[in-house]
């Protein structure tokens, strides 16, 4: 039987296959791009696209904590495939890793020059903004003190917007926006209370005390928050909701923190579709499948399918905690059903370094401020 040379694949049925690839994930049409230099010449180089281009960001993957490094590569983890790839980032010694987008981009920033850099971990893009001493909240030019915010910076959540724009919700309540070219990070008036952020269908929307807004930004116009939908929601207590992203639906996951004078112990979780044509908020059935890893202390959401690891269990929601020194509950999450209401344990979902815990790591922010 003669021996198929795979190297000399007409351009004609070579491209096409590229395309496909891209279209399902970028890390495959770099794998394409890298059997050998025809079948390179047949498929674009993402290196000399904007950072912007979205055919080209990772979005099912993300970064794990550099306890998953191998030989200085940084480990990321397929949501979706459950694959890990390693991938070497910019020295950690000449760079703060501030966080990733919701488009599985990472955000960087300049030891020396305090430079933010936003870089695609996967095809190399990189793009300049702004100085970093802007985002901070001292207002000083001492390395010693933005050394040390820099090192502690809690970006809660982050992405793309009006296709050219970078919005970053960070400390609790900031939320700032830049272009390439810019000299300065814009900070938004945050007095509505923003609890939760994500970048859908190329604009931004936060989820605050009241409603739902999304970030516009008009030629030549100070870029401000507008209402885009309101809650029909039960205002019973404190209001902890997060944003998500399911097939192409922007989800939102309402918490209901435990009335211990009613004799509740952990409280409940609803989740919601966010209707922006209608401009409110339904109520949802289960989420089909798919289990929604939130965070205790608000911001990242993820929601994952179940056949992503054998410890994830359908339609659920995973109340994940941060543990401290001095905290004597052994239990790292909690896990709400979404079909009764009542709370799951599951003992397999306790090992360290597991799927789930990456998840659950992954939503409380734990994985970067390790690194710097």
């Amino acid at each position: 039987m003669a021996k198929t040379d795979w190297t000399n694949l007409a351009a004609r049925p070579a491209g096409p296959i590229a395309d496909t690839l891209l279209a399902n994930d970028v890390a495959d049409y770099i794998r394409f791009r890298a059997v050998c230099s025809a079948w390179r010449a047949c498929a674009n180089d993402p290196r000399v696209e904007s950072v912007f281009d979205r055919r080209y960001h990772p979005r099912r993957w993300i970064m794990l904590r550099h306890a998953g490094s191998i030989r200085g590569r940084t480990c990321f983890l397929n949501v979706f495939t459950a694959e890990f790839v390693h991938v070497r980032l910019p020295d950690p010694r000449r760079h703060y890793i501030l966080g990733p987008t919701a488009e599985g981009l990472v955000l960087l920033c300049r030891k020396g020059t305090l430079v933010v850099q936003l870089l695609n971990p996967l095809t190399g893009q990189l793009t300049d903004f702004p100085r970093a001493n802007t985002l901070l909240s001292s207002d000083t030019s001492y390395y010693q003190i933005m050394d040390n915010e820099l090192k502690n910076f809690q970006l809660l959540n982050a992405g793309l917007a009006e296709n050219s724009m970078v919005a970053l919700h960070y400390e609790f309540n900031r939320l700032a926006v830049a272009k390439p070219g810019d000299k300065n990070w814009i900070r938004l008036d945050t007095s509505c209370g923003i609890i939760s952020a994500l970048p859908f269908e190329g604009r931004f929307y936060c989820a605050t005390d009241k409603d739902i807004v999304v970030l516009q930004a008009m030629e030549g116009q100070q870029p401000e928050l507008v209402m885009a939908a309101s809650y029909e929601l039960e205002r019973d207590g404190q209001l902890f909701v997060y944003l998500a992203e399911n097939h192409g639906k922007l989800i939102l996951t309402r918490w209901f923190p435990p009335n211990h004078s009613r004799g509740q112990r952990h409280g409940t979780c609803m989740v919601y579709q966010v209707d922006l044509d209608a401009g409110k908020t339904v109520f949802m059935p289960p989420v089909d499948e798919h289990a929604v890893f939130i965070s205790f202390y608000g911001g990242r959401a993820l929601i994952v399918p179940i056949g992503l690891s054998p410890s994830i269990i359908a339609d659920t929601v995973y109340l994940c905690k941060r543990k401290t020194t001095r905290d004597a509950d052994p239990v790292n999450f909690i896990v709400y059903s979404l079909v009764d209401g009542n709370v799951v344990q599951d003992c397999r979902a306790k090992c360290p370094c597991s799927i789930v815990d990456h998840l659950s790591c992954y939503v409380r922010g734990e994985l970067f401020r390790c690194i710097n």
